[in-house]
């Protein structure tokens, strides 16, 4: 891994979710894959599901699935009123 040094898990750009709470496609199932810039000079932080493939497509990155694709992790999102309302119950 490569990059942009960051808060991700592996010391550079964090992860990106592909959906959100409130989107059909939405699941807190995630399936993991490690990115990595081909020129390190060239990293910028990638925002969207789009932007990673708009990079593989393009040749700068190389996309590989964790495990041969295999791993998937539970890690839902929440929305922050919902964080909000949980803490305040205290």
């Amino acid at each position: 891994m490569n990059g942009i040094k960051g808060s991700g898990p592996m010391g550079f750009q964090a992860g990106i979710g592909g959906s959100g709470p409130g989107d059909p496609n939405y699941t807190p199932i995630w399936k993991i894959s490690f990115n990595t810039w081909k020129d390190p000079s060239k990293a910028r932080i990638l925002e969207t599901v789009a932007d990673i493939t708009a990079m593989q497509q393009a040749g700068m990155i190389t996309v590989i699935p964790a495990h041969g694709g295999m791993h998937a992790v539970n890690c839902p999102f929440f929305d922050p009123s919902t964080v909000f309302a949980h803490q305040s119950k205290g």
